[in-house]
């Protein structure tokens, strides 16, 4: 089933960043499409694009053996989640 699941414009990592006005947030797939991921609201979390370029560097360097960055727990916790779902199902699809 394709995913249904609307921007809110409230960050799950970082809130409203100290800002009244909502956020252009995207929704991330925890489990990114290109590793074999699926479009479900399910596996869908809205963040903002700080947020997501951060958690993409994370899987990134999980891959890779690499250290991962500091960053906000929650970014390391959603990219470690995604990472772990691929590794799970035997890592399908290329890292994107």
């Amino acid at each position: 089933m394709a995913p249904t699941k609307q921007p809110t414009g409230i960050c799950k990592v970082h809130g409203y960043h100290g800002s009244a006005a909502p956020l252009a947030t995207q929704l991330h797939h925890v489990w990114p499409l290109g590793m074999g991921g699926p479009d479900e609201d399910e596996n869908l979390v809205e963040i903002c694009p700080t947020g997501h370029v951060n958690i993409h560097t994370i899987i990134d360097n999980l891959i890779d053996g690499e250290p991962t960055p500091s960053a906000h727990h929650m970014e390391n916790l959603i990219a470690k989640r995604g990472f772990d779902k691929w590794v799970e199902a035997g890592k399908p699809g290329k890292p994107e």
